[in-house]
């Protein structure tokens, strides 16, 4: 069976679409790894509980999950990737930073993972999918529900 990494900057507790996806998949045979962002306060207490069975579980800890001096790095990389972004630079890490703290640090964990199909779910983690895909020389997918238009609007 395959390995599928669901990616997504929400943690389990608070992100039940995932998780059944996660708990079909797992049912179904697949192993499944979920790299996702972890919080302080009442989802770090859910978190292990919304973990289905036999997946795994590979937490990010960003914005104010993050310890003090990781959310002051995250804070200053996306204030020069968003400002970078805006006179024309497209390069990778630029991207991952102007779209907001989670992307590079899920791209980080996703990359940790050797899995056969990488899957999105949020923005944030679309160019961590993609990215943790060609670095496996595998495929990636986005769940298209989770598409809000104007998100990068502003961005350039």
């Amino acid at each position: 069976m395959a390995h599928v990494a669901i990616i997504s900057e929400i943690a389990p507790a608070a992100n039940p679409r995932a998780m059944k996806e996660a708990a079909a998949l797992s049912g179904a045979g697949h192993r499944v790894s979920l790299i996702h962002g972890q919080y302080k306060g009442w989802t770090l207490q859910l978190e292990a509980a919304a973990i289905p069975p036999g997946c795994t579980s590979v937490p990010v800890r960003y914005g104010a999950g993050a310890e003090r001096s990781q959310r002051l790095s995250q804070l200053v990389s996306r204030f020069v990737g968003k400002g970078l972004f805006g006179v024309g630079s497209r390069a990778e890490a630029v991207a991952f930073r102007a779209i907001g703290d989670a992307g590079w640090a899920l791209y980080q964990a996703a990359k940790s993972v050797r899995a056969d199909l990488y899957m999105a779910h949020y923005i944030q983690a679309l160019p961590a999918a993609a990215h943790a895909a060609r670095h496996a020389g595998t495929c990636f997918s986005y769940d298209a529900e989770d598409f809000i238009p104007g998100t990068f609007e502003g961005a350039a």
